[in-house]
């Protein structure tokens, strides 16, 4: 939902921070907040706030992955799994089924072609005239800042007003597998 200007000054920018209006301090704040690494499921669930149950259920649904991590056999967790694990948390506790979560799983075809995209992303913008700028990092932002504007607005475009709309005027539970319009 952003608009185009403020895209193209995110995507120009090699401070995202800056480029969003972020105060210095603010710009470290979630990354200070989030450790680097967690070892262990009990440090990972009191990190995250996942209850053991739901936490088993996702990584047997391939949603959530455990790494080996000491030579003790505790698994080690990243800030990319903390920030994942905490949104499931989120949307479990905001009354998101788990059952719906679990369906996730069923857009792992389009995780994939999405990976494949950003390569070829990554890859002109490292064969580009303007080589190696812009950080992996910030090429992967950006990519997720487009494909989430898209996302949205096709959402806008099927469920108009589902941010603020009244509960019958939700997108449905389930669309059997059929997009709006299709």
């Amino acid at each position: 939902g952003m608009p185009l200007r403020l895209i193209r000054l995110v995507l120009d920018s090699t401070d995202l921070g800056a480029a969003l209006g972020l105060e210095q301090d603010q710009r470290g704040e979630a990354r200070r907040r989030t450790p680097a690494r967690v070892t262990g499921v009990e440090a990972y669930l009191r990190e995250t706030g996942l209850r053991e149950s739901a936490f088993a259920e996702l990584v047997e649904l391939g949603l959530l992955q455990t790494r080996g991590g000491t030579g003790a056999g505790e698994p080690a967790f990243d800030r990319q799994d903390i920030a994942v694990g905490r949104a499931f948390a989120g949307l479990l506790a905001a009354g998101v089924p788990l059952g719906l979560l679990a369906r996730h799983s069923e857009y792992e075809p389009i995780a994939r072609a999405e990976a494949h995209f950003l390569a070829e992303h990554l890859t002109a913008a490292r064969s580009g005239a303007r080589s190696g700028e812009r950080p992996a990092a910030l090429m992967v932002a950006a990519f997720g800042v487009v494909r989430d504007y898209l996302r949205l607005r096709q959402l806008d475009a099927a469920y108009g007003g589902w941010a603020a709309g009244p509960p019958g005027d939700t997108p449905p539970a389930s669309s059997g597998g059929r997009t709006p319009g299709s």
